[in-house]
């Protein structure tokens, strides 16, 4: 029997590196549920936030368009789309270039939660960053962003990373 050599530092460092999509999903569930927590204090579910930021940054939308942007069925957001506007958070009017689409648009009502929620989720991201000095937040942010807005741009596996995967399959 041959005994192994020992791993070099890159290697060992490479080997236990976790993988990227799983930190991605565990710092997702992990912000998820302190952003749960901090909405509660306003009963706002995070999907529900979610629409109304998107509100507040795009100005009116289709039930249509805000489902796409929030990741969810047109049934969820028929759904988010009836809570929010019972509680008067937003209002709906016809889409004067579109006949039969209906708008939605946030209520000065709805502004100012956003307003409050936004303040408050504050200490969730200074939470998530805290391991980083400014610096290092910055710079991080910077990836960060540059690697979502690839991602918005091309939200579709190239043709390259395709044939990749296809050649690994057994």
């Amino acid at each position: 029997m041959t005994e192994l050599e020992p791993l070099s530092a890159a290697a060992k460092a490479k080997a236990d590196r976790r993988p990227l999509l799983g930190l991605i999903l565990t710092a997702d569930r992990r912000l998820r549920a302190l952003m749960d927590e901090v909405l509660q204090q306003y009963s706002l579910p995070t999907p529900e936030y979610t629409a109304l930021v998107i509100l507040r940054r795009q100005g009116p939308l289709s039930s249509a368009e805000l489902a796409r942007l929030v990741f969810v069925t047109p049934q969820a957001m028929g759904q988010i789309i009836t809570s929010i506007e019972r509680r008067n958070l937003i209002i709906r009017h016809p889409d004067p270039n579109h006949g039969r689409k209906l708008l939605a648009e946030l209520t000065p009502v709805g502004v100012e939660l956003v307003d409050k929620c936004v303040d408050s989720l504050q200490a969730v991201e200074r939470h998530f960053l805290g391991a980083l000095n400014e610096r290092e937040q910055e710079y991080f942010l910077n990836l960060l962003s540059a690697c979502t807005d690839h991602l918005e741009q091309n939200p579709n596996l190239g043709s390259e990373d395709r044939v990749v995967q296809e050649a690994s399959l057994p």
